[in-house]
């Protein structure tokens, strides 16, 4: 379709703000959560890719900000992270376990302020490393996947995190340490018993949050996830605004509200 060219170069970088990238086939449910929303498969990043050469060099830098890529995305993420090196957002729900040629690429993320990880994979065998580049301006962390070790949770190495956040039910002795840490906002886990969610109501430090809609348009509808916010949100309502400074535990679930 022909535009106006300034049309064009008012609406284009809108267009890439958000880039949501599936593989091709990726199954009836995604795919009917995700109806009406634009995504990207293989084909259509390949095209990206092949765009840098006509366009100004710091286009996709300026322009992108939020990526996210899903599980089962077969392909070498380092192309696409350094075409949109200026992304202050990354959900990464998948990727090959210790492939340690890309790290370099995540390094060069300067901006990078949000970060969705599978962490294992990323590390692989190698020590978890939270002085890297990568995590130098993080200040929101989501992790995938549970660690072999209680002891490699050493967070405090990166300067600017404030809001932590696992997608499994983490263990007694961590959640001790991380609530000692005054510079940590808020924590989020996941706790797939919701009596236990039961048991914290009568105890204002926790905020228990029931996950009702796929979080994939949770994301989507906010250019990245919405919940840490709507947690001291909820925190602030239910202490009457008379927010305390030290960490609070929130713990959400997957599934419906119980009945």
């Amino acid at each position: 379709m022909l535009v106006a060219w300034r049309v064009k170069e008012w609406v284009e970088p809108i267009l890439y703000r958000v880039i949501f990238l599936v593989p091709e086939f990726d199954g009836p449910g995604p795919s009917a959560a995700l109806a009406g929303f634009p995504v990207m498969t293989r084909i259509s990043v390949d095209s990206l890719l092949s765009q840098k050469a006509s366009r100004d060099p710091g286009f996709f830098r300026r322009t992108t900000r939020h990526l996210y890529i899903t599980g089962g995305y077969e392909m070498d993420e380092a192309p696409l992270l350094e075409a949109l090196s200026g992304i202050t957002n990354l959900f990464l729900q998948g990727m090959p376990t210790g492939n340690n040629k890309i790290r370099p690429t995540f390094d060069g993320l300067e901006r990078l302020q949000r970060l969705t990880i599978p962490i294992n994979a990323f590390f692989g065998k190698d020590p978890m490393d939270f002085t890297r580049p990568l995590f130098r301006n993080i200040t929101h962390l989501e992790l995938f996947d549970k660690f072999h070790d209680d002891s490699l949770l050493t967070f405090d190495r990166i300067p600017n995190l404030t809001h932590l956040s696992f997608n499994f039910e983490i263990s007694t002795r961590p959640q001790a340490r991380l609530c000692s840490d005054t510079t940590l906002l808020c924590i989020v886990s996941f706790h797939p018993n919701e009596s236990f969610g039961i048991q914290l109501l009568a105890d204002d430090r926790f905020v228990c949050i029931h996950q009702v809609i796929d979080f994939r348009l949770d994301w989507l509808c906010a250019g990245g996830p919405r919940l840490l916010g709507h947690c001291r949100c909820v925190y602030r309502c239910q202490t009457g605004g008379q927010g305390r400074p030290l960490p609070i535990l929130y713990f959400r679930y997957r599934g419906p509200v119980g009945k």
